[in-house]
């Protein structure tokens, strides 16, 4: 499908593309007519990354480095004194050590229950904030499936998501025919009772496991996700995508949606696999790619990829790797009709004191009509259009301080502003856009601990597209 100078050429525009977004997003932080000062109002040369320090900011170098001892968000915390095993400035904590599981975290701050690492006086901590899950918010062991005792009616409990080993991620034991194929016990796991096709009834691989097209079929429902198990140096290279797969086995599944909405597709190479993920419509050998993702550049690395799916439309979904490499994978099929975040009140974002949390989303998997438009104010930078998409999160700080945003739009010109109060009705509070497409937004405004603030990531003039945001609480 191309050769291996287009595909080494895409790999390497991917690693250059981020570079580039830098620049951009660099010189957009200086322009006068998308810096905010806080209040709502744009101002000349003002806030974090214009070379000045100001206000509560630490230090100000002007650029987006977080390794030279000034970070993004204009704060030392994390900077090049952190890892030199000396408290100092407003570190909580140096051991001069990369390891999350002791008493004090990368980013030289100091362990706690919550902060998603299990620390040698914890028996679990997910980080999630919800106690009736198998992990409660003191962290201690909670009820049910994933706890890692088995409980009720459970026939085993590994207190992992795996389904490739003995236990699958429901609390039953691994059986032939259950659709995952346990790693070194079975060849296969397609789950569906036939015997003449690539896997048999006895999870042995079949006559011709090419696994290629016109791949296997799979029905997925709105709100209830497929998990696959599969392994591509079982397979043939026969196909790639656009952004790779040359020179690898890949492994094709012919998904039929039962609604229209948007399917969302994981692939995670257990080992030996740099997965690429690629996605075609209309016909199996020849038809267009949808989509094709290759942004891991890693074995044993996840990609995802999204698109717009029509119902009883049948999509090739194609488990594939990089440059050769081949191995077991996971893949999850995940049909959506409601894109979270969609509209108010929007996905809930907990950030602590001196924390960053970071998303990732695509305002073109929005809708125009479930969204809240922003028609912009006359005296602020942002007019997006009433059509345009966007995506809103609920942000609850933990403590009083200074919430930081900063929004990379990877591939369009991006929109990114705040309310208090009333997430479809309530003030603005900040706004901030760039000149063009791909530039960094930035806010930063004050906000009270347990006050509850609405963050729209929105296009110009009905842009929309991927992106990246972190949310990152400062002190007052």
């Amino acid at each position: 499908m191309g050769s291996t100078l287009s595909t080494s050429f895409s790999r390497s525009l991917l690693l250059v593309s981020p570079l580039l977004a830098l620049f951009v997003a660099l010189g957009a932080a200086c322009s006068p007519d998308t810096e905010v000062d806080g209040t709502g109002g744009g101002g000349p040369d003002t806030g974090c990354g214009n070379g000045v320090v100001e206000d509560d900011e630490e230090c100000d170098d002007a650029n987006f480095d977080d390794d030279d001892g000034c970070d993004v968000h204009c704060f030392r915390l994390g900077g090049s004194e952190c890892g030199n095993g000396a408290v100092e400035g407003n570190e909580e904590c140096d051991d001069g050590n990369g390891d999350d599981t002791d008493q004090c975290l990368t980013g030289c701050i100091a362990a706690y229950c919550g902060d998603g690492f299990v620390q040698t006086d914890e028996d679990c901590d997910d980080g999630n904030g919800e106690d009736a899950d198998a992990c409660t918010n003191d962290c201690q062991p909670g009820v049910g499936c994933g706890n890692g005792i088995p409980d009720g009616e459970e026939e085993c409990d590994d207190g992992n998501e795996s389904n490739a080993d003995a236990c699958t991620d429901t609390c039953l034991n691994a059986v032939c025919g259950d659709g995952f194929a346990q790693l070194g016990v079975e060849e296969c796991d397609d789950g569906n009772g036939t015997e003449d096709d690539n896997c048999h009834n006895d999870c042995t691989l079949g006559d011709d496991p090419n696994f290629g097209c016109p791949g296997a079929d799979v029905v997925v429902d709105s709100g209830s996700p497929v998990d696959l198990i599969g392994n591509t140096a079982d397979a043939d290279d026969i196909t790639s995508g656009l952004c790779g797969g040359l020179g690898a086995p890949e492994v094709a599944y012919a998904v039929t949606p039962s609604d229209s909405g948007t399917m969302f597709v994981t692939m995670t190479g257990l080992m030996g696999a740099d997965p690429v993920l690629h996605v075609r419509s209309g016909d199996c050998e020849t038809g267009p790619d949808v989509i094709c993702a290759d942004d891991d550049f890693t074995v044993g690395g996840t990609e995802t990829a999204a698109f717009q799916a029509v119902a009883n439309e049948t999509y090739w979904v194609f488990a594939d790797g990089y440059q050769g490499t081949s191995g077991p994978y996971a893949l999850t099929l995940d049909l959506q009709t409601v894109v979270a975040g969609d509209a108010c009140p929007g996905i809930p974002i907990a950030v602590a004191l001196n924390q960053t949390v970071t998303e990732d989303g695509n305002t073109a998997l929005a809708s125009t009509a479930g969204g809240v438009s922003y028609k912009g104010k006359p005296s602020t930078p942002c007019a997006a259009g009433t059509a345009t998409k966007d995506i809103v999160y609920a942000v609850t700080p933990a403590v009083d301080g200074k919430l930081v945003v900063s929004l990379d739009p990877i591939d369009f010109d991006g929109n990114l502003y705040a309310r208090t109060g009333s997430c479809t009705t309530g003030p603005q509070v900040a706004c901030s856009e760039s000149e063009g497409s791909a530039g960094l937004e930035l806010l930063n405004f004050a906000v009270v601990g347990g006050a509850k603030y609405s963050v729209f990531v929105d296009g110009v003039a009905g842009d929309a597209g991927n992106y990246s945001i972190d949310f990152h609480l400062n002190p007052p």
